[in-house]
């Protein structure tokens, strides 16, 4: 069974070779054709690195959250990254005391605002925030 990248590849080199608008010489065809092998080659590469047993074995031996869901556990917070999303901040944290939205969404992990623990979303994602006990707005 030939890879997604392998039947793409295969698929742009049928078109290339079927359209008349690419009317080339061969030698211009065969540079073309050994850059595209190169590139999926190298794609390919990449993905047998990111799917390398190593990698898996350490994403699967990373300790989940003591204490999931609960704001005040300073761990959590620790476990927290920019670029969550609403659900993986929910899943951690549990559940804001207060959310404000506007440009930026804030939530409120206690009654201080911005004084206390937030998180600072942009674009629904985590932008930065404060954590308990934290003098400052901290982003990672």
């Amino acid at each position: 069974m030939l890879s997604p990248s392998r039947r793409i590849f295969l698929f742009l080199c049928g078109v290339l070779f079927a359209s008349p608008s690419f009317a080339q010489n061969d030698t211009s065809l065969q540079q073309q054709l050994e850059a595209l092998t190169e590139r999926v080659n190298q794609l390919e590469q990449r993905l047998k690195k990111l799917e390398s047993p190593e990698l898996m074995q350490m994403m699967r031996e990373s300790t989940p959250p003591d204490n999931p869901g609960d704001s005040k556990d300073t761990s959590n917070w620790e476990r927290l990254k920019v670029g969550f999303d609403y659900d993986d901040v929910r899943d951690l944290l549990g559940e804001p005391r207060q959310i404000k939205k506007g440009g930026m969404e804030f939530w409120y992990y206690s009654d201080a605002g911005l004084k206390g623990p937030y998180v600072k979303f942009l674009f629904k994602k985590v932008n930065a925030w404060r954590a308990p006990d934290s003098n400052a707005e901290e982003t990672r």
